[in-house]
């Protein structure tokens, strides 16, 4: 059988829902002329009816107990007309109530009806709202919702840090391929793939337990109801980097597809592992020599080892003469002869030959690395984004097969010439407030640079083998290369006036996802049970290959260059590999008519294994130590410096000084379970509460001593600051109870009025990076990153109180209060007097907060949409001495504000739109000491939009990011004021000009 495609004159499509914007499974379509030719809607309210009359016909919808409805169509030439409808029951006295725009997912009007509907207190930001306002990628989009602020490209929701929040793709959860944070990294989704961004902030037994923020869902745009194509190109421009020569790093000829072909990575034969590196030797000795001329095992029978001292002039000595016939038997003891076939053993085997015997394989080792250790300057292009994406639905086997394939490629550079960083370990009484002045540690100004090439992939299949059951497949590749560079000079308190601090850093990180996802939806229509099954697995990748950290000293009244005695120049490697598999189940069972009202109940279970390894090697230069430079610093450093030059001479090598902390692997398995249930206790109130099951078993250790099965406190694991390299682990079995009250204040449909209650407890786990011990450095922070094998699960109780109002004319109003009791909150704590960081547990920790969110059609062509998010919160430590202060990670407050113009005979809409978090804790230092935490500086951020419609196909796009090139910036917090950052750096604003064809 092959593929069977069936054209009719013309086909109605769309969705049927309730009242409560509900799908209606099992209503009729059916034609008023001839109600034997119709079809019923399937489980998700869907229906396609294909009609063969060439003139108008009328359709009627009907359902039981609701009012029936006629619509007259009239489609020609295989046309698709898209119509959905909304039932109203019978008891209600309505007039013609049809919707003649399509619901799709993507749509406010739909986002809007779910919002109302929901179990729990939800935000939104549609596709169509991300079209107005032209975000390219999640990370922007997303930071459009009440309460959610980006830092870079992840999420904060009401202040909270990343730790505190769930972000999924189509409900399940991919990895964060970070060993930095939890957070996922928004900047690989393009919003082009998306319908719709989904923020959860109140929980329900059927969602994972382990956040309390938001519980973000990143919803893939579903295969559309007749032929759509789209193609864009995208060009920016950013004064401060395009055209302009910045600071980059020599790279491969693959970057511009988002990954390294080999060129940063370790070369071929250079061992990895630290005891299979060779050591060099640059004397070997006497029985070295004799084992380097193959006469060792000749002298085995004398009792001579590898390990046996041979001393010149011993009878060992003697006994290896005469095995090479250099000395008699007869001469054994004559001091003359002994002294000739010394010269003559040195003549034929001359300090040079043992020395490159020895050391050969380290030679080899520097010159096949890239002698590439300083930064270059290159002219960047414009930035530049290419889209394209094409789906529709046909026949496959006389059933619906959907589709939709999407590829998006992007580039972009980003470039301060001018920031600047500053360190310090000081005590705040050391600020002078007079003069404004502190006496730092370090104090560098630098050019930095970030490069991104990556692209990404939608191949979207549904297939409908009946009216109840239906499968899905989805594949989304996405595929990263970011090429960081910077160059700095500056001081440190322990130069002397006429020294400066000079540095090249470069890393090369490339990421890929490739996500697998499945699911099927099934419904019985005698029971009028709903199983929902889901499946995802992501095999995930993420690589730093070849971060140089290069530092040294010029003395200017000695016009000369060195190396600084306690630091080696460094090469660094680092490889993740994260795999995760995502599986989830439910049963719907309706209740019917209890109580006379609708109800049901809902269970389920999941499950959830993460595996994750993370390897570090790491690469030291030697030989640089106390050198003198008289010359250039390049023309010191340079390939043939690498090979053995002389009898004896070894200038520079590489020393593998990986550590046994530098990897880690783990392994995290999460099964739970839950009960629901959802009634209305009468017609204005509904219940949705039940319990959830969650049983977490985490574990992760040292590579080395996981595969050595060392025990617990065993002598051989390191002590890694005041900690035992123990492993992580956690083992526990959690219930969270939770309950949603929703209450109709106005029960009319088209101007609900809702008050919302929740209660519901959450947890918060440590992440592998934060629960293992090993240490990292970390190129933001240009600080060590340790682990806390000693980390515990977080408690969190949440309530949160909302009243939300909705207006026919599409405008509507919430506000919403809520208040978060945290136990055993983890934060980012500085040791003291150095720069390490790690992670510690603190004991308890409080937010409350109010949002505010409306939206308001100003006139027929202006609407303004903001948030307004206020949040108070405290932390209260024990050690060494009990005080509060704020949460780490907590903004006080949040704005976003939204001002558009559309006008659609015009083809026309433009949009400005304003962002701004207020300063946070971005490192807590240890509160043994009076020194400053590190705040992060609030920054405005105003975008604007403008698009116009050429004809019905074409579209001309303008945007510009960042309009007032607000920076980045983080400073201490002195009770003076943000007197001295931490660091500094302005990005640009971006214009871009996009063109669209759309079908």
């Amino acid at each position: 059988m092959g593929y069977q495609f069936t054209f009719a004159q013309g086909t109605l499509r769309g969705k049927i829902t309730d009242e409560t914007g509900q799908a209606v499974i099992g209503a009729a379509v059916v034609l008023k002329a001839d109600p034997g030719v119709g079809t019923i809607t399937d489980f998700d309210g869907i229906y396609s009816l294909e009609i063969k009359s060439t003139e108008p016909v009328v359709v009627v919808i009907s359902f039981i107990s609701y009012v029936k409805q006629e619509s007259t169509v009239n489609p020609k030439g295989g046309e698709v007309i898209l119509r959905n409808f909304s039932l109203v029951p019978a008891s209600f006295d309505i007039g013609e109530v049809v919707i003649e725009s399509k619901a799709n997912r993507a749509g406010d009007f739909y986002m809007e009806k779910i919002k109302q509907n929901s179990a729990t207190s939800i935000d939104y930001i549609s596709s169509e709202v991300i079209q107005k306002i032209g975000d390219r990628d999640v990370s922007a989009a997303v930071s459009r919702v009440p309460g959610v602020s980006t830092v870079g490209n992840f999420v904060t929701v009401r202040g909270l840090a990343d730790r505190y929040l769930k972000t999924t793709v189509n409900g399940s959860r991919i990895p964060t391929l970070d060993p930095f944070t939890n957070n996922l990294n928004l900047d690989i989704f393009a919003t082009g793939m998306i319908d719709n961004l989904v923020i959860t902030k109140t929980a329900s037994p059927d969602l994972p337990g382990d956040w309390s923020g938001a519980y973000i869902s990143i919803e893939t745009k579903d295969y559309p109801e007749k032929l759509t194509v789209e193609i864009s190109t995208s060009v920016g421009y950013n004064p401060q980097s395009t055209f302009q020569n910045i600071v980059s790093s020599r790279g491969s000829s693959t970057d511009w597809l988002g990954w390294d072909n080999g060129y940063r990575d370790v070369p071929n034969g250079v061992p990895i592992i630290q005891s299979e590196y060779p050591v060099p030797n640059l004397s070997p000795d006497l029985n070295q020599q004799f084992q380097a001329i193959g006469i060792a095992d000749d002298l085995n029978v004398y009792g001579i080892t590898s390990g046996t001292p041979i001393t010149s002039g011993d009878d060992f000595h003697r006994l290896g003469l005469n095995n090479l016939g250099l000395l008699g038997p007869a001469q054994f003891y004559n001091e003359q002869a002994f002294n000739n076939a010394v010269n003559e053993y040195n003549a034929l085997y001359p300090s040079s030959f043992f020395f490159q015997h020895y050391n050969q394989d380290l030679a080899d080792i520097g010159t096949s690395f890239n002698n590439d250790w300083f930064t270059v300057t290159k002219n960047a292009p414009l930035n530049f984004s290419q889209n394209f994406s094409i789906g529709n639905q046909t026949k496959l086997f006389g059933r619906t097969l959907g589709f939709l394939v999407a590829f998006r490629y992007s580039s972009a550079t980003q470039y301060d010439g001018n920031s600047v960083i500053n360190r310090t370990t000081r005590q705040p009484n050391f600020l002078q407030v007079d003069n404004a002045t502190l006496a730092d540690d370090l104090e560098l100004t630098q050019q930095i640079s970030s490069e991104t090439h990556g692209w990404n992939g939608l191949i979207n299949l549904a297939y409908k083998l009946n009216q109840n059951n239906s499968f899905s497949f989805l594949f989304m590749p996405n595929i990263l290369g970011e090429n960081n560079a910077r160059t700095y000079q500056g001081r440190t308190d322990d130069q002397s006036p006429s020294e400066t601090l000079f540095g090249h850093d470069q890393i090369y990180t490339e990421r890929q996802q490739l996500v697998y996802q499945y699911r099927s939806e099934h419904y019985i229509p005698g029971s009028k049970i709903k199983i929902d099954l889901n499946a995802s697995y992501t095999d995930g990748a993420r690589n730093a290959l070849d971060f140089k950290d290069l530092r040294y000293l010029y003395d200017k009244d000695e016009d000369i260059f060195f190396f600084q005695t306690t630091y080696t120049p460094e090469r660094r490697y680092r490889y993740l590999n994260e795999d995760l598999l995502d599986a989830r189940a439910s049963v719907e069972i309706p209740i019917e008519k209890w109580a006379a009202q609708k109800a049901k109940v809902k269970v389920g279970g999941a499950y959830q294994r993460n595996e994750r390894n993370t390897t570090q090697v790491q690469y030291s230069l030697q030989g640089v130590k106390n050198v003198v430079i008289d010359t250039t610093l390049s023309d010191f450093i340079y390939q043939d410096r690498f090979s053995i030059e002389g009898e004896s001479n070894f200038d520079l090598s590489y020393n593998n000084s990986s550590l046994d902390l530098d990897s880690d692997i783990g392994i995290s398995n999460i099964t739970a379970a839950f009960a629901m249930v959802d009634f209305n206790l009468t017609p204005l109130l509904r219940v949705v509460g039940g319990v959830r099951m969650e049983q977490t078993d985490i574990f992760t250790d040292i590579q080395t001593y996981f595969d050595r099965n060392l025990p617990r406190d065993d002598p051989d694991r390191r002590v890694v600051g005041i900690r035992v390299a123990n492993p992580g682990a956690i083992n526990q079995v959690d219930f969270l109870p939770s309950v949603n009250l929703i209450y109709k204040l106005n029960a009319d449909p088209q101007a609900p009025i809702n008050l919302r209650f929740n209660y519901f407890q959450s947890l918060a786990r440590p992440s592998f990076r934060e629960l293992s011990s090993v240490e990292l450095l970390d190129f933001e922070l240009r600080a060590n990153l340790r682990g806390n094998n000693e980390l515990k699960v977080v408690d969190v109780r949440n309530y949160d109180l909302r009243l939300e109002s909705y207006f026919k004319n599409g405008d509507n109003v919430s506000l919403s209060l809520f208040y978060k009791d945290f136990k055993n909150h983890i934060e980012l704590i500085q040791t003291p007097g150095i720069a390490t960081f790690s992670w510690e547990n603190a004991p308890k920790s409080q937010a409350f907060g109010v949002e505010v969110e409306g939206k308001k059609q100003l006139t027929k062509h202006f609407d303004i949409r903001g948030n307004f998010s206020f949040i108070d919160s405290e932390t209260t430590i024990t050690t060494p001495v009990m005080k509060t202060r704020r949460m780490f990670g907590q903004a006080p407050y949040i704005v976003n504000t939204t001002l558009s113009y559309e006008h659609d005979s015009l083809g026309f809409n433009a949009s400005v739109s304003y962002n701004i978090q207020g300063p946070k804790i971005a490192a807590v230092v240890n509160a043994a000491v009076a020194q400053p935490d590190i705040i992060e500086i609030p920054r405005h951020v105003i975008d604007v939009n403008l698009n116009k419609r050429f004809g019905r196909h074409y579209y001309v796009g303008i945007r510009i990011r960042n309009l007032i090139n607000a920076p980045f910036r983080r400073a201490y917090d002195f009770d003076a004021g943000y007197l001295l950052d931490f660091d500094n750096i302005r990005w640009g604003p971006v214009y871009n000009l996009s063109f669209t064809y759309r079908l």
